[in-house]
């Protein structure tokens, strides 16, 4: 082998070399975006499974909220009858055994 075959061959493995290190650049950075997009994926995850834990929290305290209002709107619906019927039965005994009269209202 030549002097000048040796430099060829030494010149063409340096460009294969230089070649080489140019394309893993690139897939060096593409890597690292793949590792980081995954991580970002990962992430986003998380999040989202904390937000849908969070969504039922709420619907659970809501749906205990609303159990309570309609449990005391019963219970006062109930009392405020009770209340008016002992209203009117206090009214009819007024009537039949004084001179109460009860007010119309509006007139």
């Amino acid at each position: 082998m030549t002097l000048a075959e040796i430099a060829l061959l030494v010149g063409v493995a340096g460009g294969v070399a230089g070649l080489i290190s140019v394309l893993a650049k690139p897939t060096f950075y593409l890597s690292n975006l793949k590792r980081e997009i995954e991580s970002l994926k990962d992430s986003q995850a998380r999040q989202q499974a904390d937000f849908d834990h969070e969504i039922e929290k709420l619907q659970l305290v809501m749906n205990g909220v609303r159990e309570r209002v309609e449990h005391i709107n019963t219970r006062v619906s109930g009392q405020l009858k009770e209340q008016a019927g002992t209203l009117s039965d206090l009214e009819n005994w007024l009537t039949k055994n004084t001179s109460y009269e009860r007010r119309r209202s509006g007139s």
